[in-house]
């Protein structure tokens, strides 16, 4: 298109220096046969000089201007080839560096797990990013109403519902906390253990006796994501979730929960393992039991606390079983024992012997 216009000016100037030899070649043969004496001849040649070099001055002026405007629309072409070039050069960058981020990010976390889509999850923060536009760094925070499932407003109000449901101890956090996981592409790599809960066959990472670790987790990918975006972090709410009423409420609501049943429930690879969180529930709602047994309640509370100390307990449970033996021996040899009393031991002691039973079962097919 430039070679093509560039000859077409080229042309035009060529007929204007053609037309003006012409107009002055016919105005010597119809006017003059050589040069004239007669200063008005000369006045009148000078004349039509200025309109023949009038004429040629405005070609080559238009000449000018076409080429002017041709050279601009090529320099507006090749500017926006830039501007698209660099834009998809920082749009990939800042991708690249958010992809980085997240996966410097959970490799802090302690059980293994893995932003399953991060480019899902880049793109539903930075919704109006794309590879032909300039990228934005920023995310606004705007109100739940006006925001978009999964992006960055959304995952900041769940979290917000899931901080409430782990202060108030309601077992909901769980359900909350997955559903905050899939907003986040969390996935968890790890070999399921006891109170890890299971979801469609799949493990989350969450445990019913840790689920603190998880809350942690998330509490990393969400703020890691805060601080890329330019917005303040959020608090951990460890602290909440490690309560022993957090952990009850989570065991008492996933009780009889398994495959294939339910698409939602705990791991218990143990059979007597439901039996002993059993007598944990006690130690918060019996109050006898916690008098009777208090050296057995301190014992359950404690393994129950935490996933690694349930691990300890389901391979080596004979240390809360003496411990139970042993105040057992001592209220019995009692005298003035209450009913109410006798009833808690006798209800204690048919637990205790359902454990010893299975251990038995599951040491012999072992």
């Amino acid at each position: 298109m430039f070679n093509r216009l560039y000859k077409i000016i080229q042309t035009v100037l060529a007929i204007g220096v053609f037309l003006a030899i012409i107009v002055i070649i016919a105005y010597f043969t119809k006017f003059h046969n050589g040069l004239s004496d007669e200063s008005k001849n000369w006045a009148d040649f000078g004349s039509l000089l200025a309109g023949v070099f009038t004429f040629c001055s405005a070609l080559a002026t238009i000449a000018t201007l076409l080429f002017i405007h041709k050279e601009n629309e090529e320099n507006k072409h090749i500017i926006k080839q830039q501007a698209e070039a660099l834009a998809f050069e920082q749009y990939l960058k800042h991708r690249d560096l958010f992809i980085k981020i997240m996966s410097d990010t959970v490799k802090t976390c302690p059980r293994k797990i893995e932003i399953y889509n991060v480019d899902e999850l880049y793109k539903n923060i930075f919704p109006s990013n794309n590879p032909t536009a300039r990228p934005s760094y920023s995310v606004e925070i705007n109100n739940t109403q006006a925001c978009t499932p999964r992006d960055l407003t959304s995952i900041l109000a769940m979290y917000s519902i899931l901080t409430d449901q782990i202060q108030s101890n309601s077992a909901d956090c769980a359900h909350t906390l997955l559903r905050l996981m899939g907003m986040l592409k969390i996935n968890c790599l790890d070999h399921p253990s006891n109170g890890d809960l299971i979801f469609n066959g799949n493990n989350t990472g969450i445990n019913i006796y840790s689920i603190y670790l998880k809350t942690n987790e998330t509490v990393k990918v969400i703020n890691s994501i805060l601080y890329f975006t330019g917005n303040s972090q959020v608090k951990y709410i460890d602290h909440f979730a490690t309560s022993g009423l957090l952990t009850k409420a989570l065991i008492e609501h996933f009780n009889n929960k398994a495959a294939p049943r339910d698409t939602f429930y705990a791991v218990k690879n143990e059979p007597w393992l439901q039996d002993l969180e059993k007598l944990y529930i006690r130690t918060y709602n019996d109050t006898d039991f916690q008098k009777i047994f208090k050296n057995t309640s301190i014992k359950l509370q404690l393994f129950f606390s935490t996933r690694e100390k349930v691990i300890t307990l389901s391979k080596n449970p004979d240390d809360i079983i003496n411990c139970h033996l042993q105040e057992d021996t001592k209220i019995k040899n009692k005298k003035d024992i209450s009913q109410r009393e006798e009833n808690c031991i006798k209800s204690a002691s048919n637990t205790f012997n359902n454990i010893k039973k299975k251990l038995a079962i599951t040491k012999g097919t072992s």
